[in-house]
């Protein structure tokens, strides 16, 4: 937290009701793994937990007092509230109020971690910065991050999330960018949005938090921007700038040429802003990370950031956890693995990138997640286009992902190698890993892919520096 206040200050700021003595305190928590002596517990609950259970173990830990729901049989000033989680809100929004350096927000369907990670590269060159940490981009996670300036930050970039309307809406109330940026949309989570136009509408609540005189970041590659545009002039009433990137296409304010794939799977580009242009050499597989880096340089060029921190920035940043890593395999194989996103597009994206490799291509695909209505022609239409783009063979597991494997089947001629669970699939892949092997791992986080990729990992601790 920015400063020391006190618990009365808390109950002013929660609407809450103070019980015991009066308390000053420097530090709030929710986890009482992370409890510390001194700090204040604010008891969340969830489906599956309920924070209110775990006080008296904060007490022990050295939390001093206690933010909950009702009073509880602990030794210690307790502030009751409504709702933890509106309180959790309430005092992130208050601490964020504190905080003067500007605040770049990131969503999208696809590539909003690694976006943010590549802003968060750039922005450390520039000066001390705050970033959203792993996937704490939801409900929860952006207050909590928001609760981590402290004073010292100069700034920030926060990344946010959502399963459903609404979400971005509270949290980007709450953070208040200065800088908001929109990747894409696209068939992610179409199951809490009902359909596509329901995603495109979600992620344009990012702009509705907005200061006046913000700067908002448009895809003028994704097909919606129009939309965007409009949305942000009825939210706004004009009163924020807007920059556009593309990925090759000049009429973007930032846009990129002379695109190159280099023999390790990584791309070299010209960058190319405001008259200006800088060569650029990523340490990132696929050719979307290109779009990833141009959707962050023009985040920061609306800050003021120069053409050669961008660039330093940039070719920082390696292999992100959660994005797609090529990894070294049993018998010298190549893994790519990108187990951590399974929807449609980025399915398809992983397969360009597989359909670009040398040797035996497999994709190893577990079922996508949430698509609603339309996940059984969804996961058939994975299956035609790994069959069109070149695939040697799609193994899958799962109920869903079988029909991309029959589908497959189909479209090449060959035997279907659908897989029960993964211990199957997985005793038919090892025998198939060898030198000349790539295989892409694919599926939601739910359908456990991972466990895949480290089986076929396991041991082999060099990460790939060649895989064409």
């Amino acid at each position: 937290m920015s400063y020391s206040m006190q618990l009365s200050e808390l109950a002013v700021i929660t609407a809450g009701k103070l019980q015991g003595a009066d308390y000053q305190f420097d530090s709030l928590s929710t986890d009482t793994r992370k409890v510390q002596a001194g700090d204040v517990f604010l008891a969340l609950s969830g489906e599956n937990f309920d924070g209110h259970q775990f006080c008296q173990q904060a007490v022990v830990a050295g939390g001093a007092a206690f933010v909950g729901g009702g009073l509880i049989d602990v030794d210690v000033p307790q502030l009751l509230v409504n709702s933890c989680h509106l309180a959790l809100g309430s005092i992130a929004k208050y601490n964020r109020d504190q905080y003067r350096g500007p605040l770049i927000a990131v969503t999208g369907s696809n590539g909003k971690t690694t976006t943010k990670e590549l802003i968060a590269s750039i922005l450390t060159v520039k000066g001390n910065t705050l970033a959203t940490e792993g996937n704490l981009n939801n409900e929860i996670g952006v207050p909590l991050t928001l609760l981590r300036f402290n004073g010292q930050q100069q700034y920030s970039v926060v990344e946010m999330g959502a399963n459903g309307k609404g979400e971005i809406s509270y949290c980007t109330a709450l953070a208040q960018p200065n800088v908001a940026i929109i990747t894409n949309a696209m068939g992610a989570h179409l199951e809490g949005f009902g359909s596509i136009q329901g995603v495109v509408e979600a992620k344009g609540e990012i702009f509705q938090g907005l200061v006046s005189g913000g700067t908002a970041v448009l895809n003028l590659d994704d097909s919606n921007v129009n939309q965007w545009m409009t949305m942000l002039q009825t939210d706004q009433n004009g009163a924020i700038n807007s920059l556009t990137f593309s990925l090759e296409n000049p009429q973007a304010d930032v846009y990129a040429s002379g695109l190159k794939q280099l023999s390790d799977g990584n791309y070299s580009f010209q960058l190319h802003y405001q008259g200006r242009s800088a060569a650029v050499t990523l340490q990132l597989l696929a050719i979307h990370n290109v779009l990833n880096a141009l959707a962050a340089s023009a985040a920061v060029f609306a800050i003021g950031a120069s053409l050669s921190e961008v660039v330093q920035g940039l070719e920082n940043v390696a292999a992100i956890g959660g994005g797609v890593r090529g990894l070294s395999a049993i018998n010298n194989a190549t893994v790519i693995d990108d187990s951590y996103n399974g929807n449609p597009d980025s399915v398809k994206a992983g397969i360009d990138l597989l359909a670009q490799l040398q040797g035996r291509k497999i994709l190893a695909l577990g079922d996508m997640a949430e698509l609603g209505e339309d996940e059984q022609q969804l996961h058939r239409s994975i299956g035609t286009y790994a069959a069109q783009q070149g695939i040697d063979y799609l193994f899958s597991c799962g109920p869903l992902g079988e029909l991309a494997a029959i589908e497959f089947a189909e479209n090449k001629g060959s035997a279907v190698n659908a897989f029960a669970n993964k211990h199957e699939m997985l005793k038919t892949l090892k025998t198939m890993m060898n030198a000349q092997t790539k295989v892409l791992i694919k599926g939601s986080l739910s359908s456990g892919m991972k466990q895949v990729v480290n089986e076929l990992t396991q041991g082999v601790s060099a990460n790939v520096t060649t895989i064409i």
